[in-house]
């Protein structure tokens, strides 16, 4: 196209597509992609149903220390805690 052209492009946005783009829906997740123990590889068949309740374990539990700052720093607290009683018993 050259400069100082006039030819302009018109798009029509079908009335289906309105719930798409209005859409109030908020999404939690923030990006975050989760493999599970099963699709990795990792777990041999045996394995498969203590994975999966692992794998639940850890989705939810990642879930709330996402939405709950206080427990993070509680974790964090609780690992140093747990850190230094190691060090110290080991020194």
């Amino acid at each position: 196209m050259r400069k100082g052209s006039t030819d302009h492009l018109a798009l029509d946005i079908n009335v289906e597509s309105d719930p798409l783009i209005n859409s109030a829906d908020t999404n939690d997740d923030k990006g975050h992609v989760f493999k599970s123990l099963n699709t990795s590889g990792f777990v041999p068949k045996q394995g498969k149903l203590i994975a999966d309740r692992i794998d639940g374990i850890w989705v939810s539990g990642s879930g709330v220390l996402m939405s709950r700052p206080r427990a993070r720093l509680g974790l964090i607290g609780y690992l140093l805690i747990m850190h230094i009683w190691l060090l110290g018993t080991v020194l």
